[in-house]
């Protein structure tokens, strides 16, 4: 699908660190999208942190909040060549073989979020889980059995 971190081609998960910022994240400018937000405890090793960027490195990142969204128009248009810096930034933080990125919110003052590289999720240096105690959750949405 695609997203800041993610060329379409890669998968990724992204997380806020408080509900606030979620939900400003989501809506952005469209208020009536559909959503569930659901509360998640998360545990990542090994995260690339866009928040304190540091020396020689951080100058090299410092185009991670670029217009990423016409980058994927022009790819669902059938542009091949279609690019900008934060897929370049993803590209490098995975061949680094790094879990994630923790990056500032472009919607919320002080708002801090995450975007998880499946992949890694896969292999166990990182994971999430829903926090759902009282099993709220899977009562409304039972688990599909697939054949």
């Amino acid at each position: 699908m695609g997203g800041r971190f993610n060329r379409p081609d890669v998968s990724a998960l992204y997380f806020a660190l408080d509900a606030d910022t979620a939900l400003q994240e989501y809506f952005g400018t469209d208020p009536v999208r559909p959503a569930v937000v659901i509360p998640v405890e998360f545990h990542a090793v090994n995260m690339f942190d866009l928040c304190k960027p540091v020396g020689r490195l951080g100058a090299d990142f410092k185009a991670w909040d670029c217009d990423w969204k016409f980058a994927k128009e022009q790819h669902e248009a059938g542009l091949v060549s279609a690019d900008c810096e934060s897929w370049r930034i993803g590209d490098q933080v995975r061949d680094w073989k790094m879990s994630g990125i923790i990056f500032p919110s472009t919607k919320r003052p002080k708002g801090v979020n995450l975007c998880l590289f499946n992949e890694h999720a896969i292999i166990g240096s990182c994971g999430y889980k829903p926090l759902d105690p009282h099993g709220e959750i899977l009562k409304a949405n039972p688990p599909v059995k697939v054949k």
